[in-house]
């Protein structure tokens, strides 16, 4: 079975992934970004990282928050890179200084959570 993501547990417990990279205008940019079994989109990148990146407009879509809020949020393409692969997703923008990478991109794989070791995988 081949590993589509994967990362540690930090001592906070939060999935940290590794290799996570969104295309730039002059390269790849590393974003440190955790992997949130409770956000339904795709990928939601830290603002610091907008204008470094190639983002195109795509809509507004409205997310319920943990505490019941929805909010709007603007929409955009754009392309990724997990470890060697390269992935076209939907992107939307935080304050926040860590991504999350939410349910809709791991959909049909199979995660794997060791919390013995302190890791964790996502599998094709």
């Amino acid at each position: 079975m081949t590993v589509f993501l994967r990362g540690i547990i930090t001592p906070d417990y939060l999935p940290l992934v590794r290799d996570f990279f969104v295309a730039g205008e002059a390269g790849d940019i590393l974003v440190p970004a955790i992997l949130d079994t409770g956000f339904s989109g795709m990928v939601v990148l830290p603002h610091a990282i907008r204008s470094a990146g190639r983002f195109e407009f795509s809509g507004v879509t409205r997310y319920e928050l943990a505490n019941g809020e929805v909010i709007s949020a603007e929409l955009f393409k754009a392309a990724i890179r997990i470890g060697r692969r390269r992935l076209a997703v939907d992107v939307s923008f935080t304050d926040s200084e860590l991504g999350l990478v939410g349910m809709a991109l791991i959909d049909g794989k199979r995660a794997s959570f060791n919390l013995k070791t302190y890791t964790f995988r996502v599998y094709e």
